[in-house]
């Protein structure tokens, strides 16, 4: 039923978006600064996360942009005396592709899928990295002066469990053109 569901709205995106108004094509690139609070079982061995994303963007529309997200987050321990867990979280890097929709101007989605590679500090057999399938959903704001704020729930599955967390990015966006035919 779920994918039913999934694949009703995906066709409907799309469909949304084929039928619009085509403008001259565009790409763009943001550079954003990240802050994340771990939850479920993660945050039993974490406490928050900081870091930064570079991330291309391909404009097919005004409504619709296929995405390429590379970001790095820190994640900070909690004292190993209160950790239940034998390990931490010590950093992750997504590399996560993305569509991104413009709802109604400047409000957007951004469902992401890619990989997530995890590097866990152990208390007794030193460090370790693992790559992973990951995911998120993006929910942001675009400004008129090319800032991004957006509101993300990301996660990844490996060994240890789910690793869930909740982010906070603030993006500055450098838009390109890409009209070879000289439309716009």
């Amino acid at each position: 039923m779920k994918n039913k569901i999934f694949v009703v709205i995906l066709g409907l995106l799309l469909g949304k978006c084929g039928f619009s108004q085509i403008k001259a094509q565009t790409s763009e690139y943001s550079f954003g600064i990240e802050g994340a609070l771990p939850v479920g079982d993660f945050k039993l061995s974490n406490k928050f996360g900081l870091g930064g994303s570079i991330k291309y963007a391909y404009n097919f529309t005004e409504n619709a942009a296929l995405s390429l997200q590379v970001g790095y987050l820190h994640f900070t321990q909690k004292d190993s005396l209160v950790n239940p867990k034998p390990y931490m979280v010590s950093r992750m890097v997504p590399i996560l592709v993305g569509f991104r929709y413009t709802l109604n101007k400047p409000f957007y989605i951004e469902p992401q899928f890619g990989a997530v590679n995890t590097g866990f500090k152990y208390d007794t057999s030193g460090r370790i990295n693992q790559t992973n399938i990951g995911y998120g959903m993006n929910v942001g704001y675009r400004f008129p002066s090319n800032w991004d704020l957006s509101v993300s729930f990301k996660g990844t599955s490996n060994t240890q469990g789910s690793l869930l967390w909740v982010g906070l990015k603030l993006a500055y966006t450098l838009n390109l053109k890409n009209d070879p035919y000289g439309y716009e």
